[in-house]
């Protein structure tokens, strides 16, 4: 899906955003991946800028597997809901029931996740957590604390 602006008198139409799902990736998810979506954004540097949004999902084996991307002028909550909106479609995501959405702590990301999928679980990188909780507290310690509570699927596990 491309989108473009109209162009005016001699103005060329201009490009907007881009959204990419193939088919195999869309079949590969639906098929085999846990109902498990990572989203993110990151910039796009050089002579075209812009920002590059994808949804990664997890495949048996644990790994990531990509399932969606686009390209946007920038990162904001209308491009993303326009991203989650292609998404849906694809993916056929209407009843969110049972997807688990993981996500870095950006508020407008948030509030999108939160008014299109009233039915899913939302959740935040343990990464971008411990890359926050770093700066503070030098060492591995934390580290292993944090990951090993983060893997944990017992209350044992993650109790100190």
């Amino acid at each position: 899906m491309i989108k473009c602006t109209e162009g005016h008198g001699d103005e060329n139409p201009r490009f907007e955003r881009l959204y990419m799902c193939l088919a195999a990736l869309k079949k590969g998810w639906r098929k085999g991946c846990r109902p498990i979506l990572g989203l993110d954004g990151c910039f796009i540097k050089g002579y075209h800028t812009g920002q590059l949004l994808i949804a990664i999902g997890v495949d048996p084996n644990n790994q990531m597997y990509l399932v969606a991307y686009a390209l946007v002028e920038s990162e904001c909550k209308n491009k993303w809901s326009w991203f989650l909106k292609h998404l849906t479609d694809d993916l056929g995501l209407n009843n969110s029931y049972g997807i688990v959405w993981i996500t870095d702590k950006q508020k407008m990301l948030i509030d999108v996740i939160t008014e299109q999928f009233l039915n899913s679980e939302h959740r935040f990188c343990v990464k971008h957590f411990y890359n926050n909780l770093k700066t503070e507290h030098k060492g591995l310690l934390l580290k292993q604390i944090l990951w090993g509570a983060a893997k944990s699927t017992i209350e044992h596990g993650y109790s100190f």
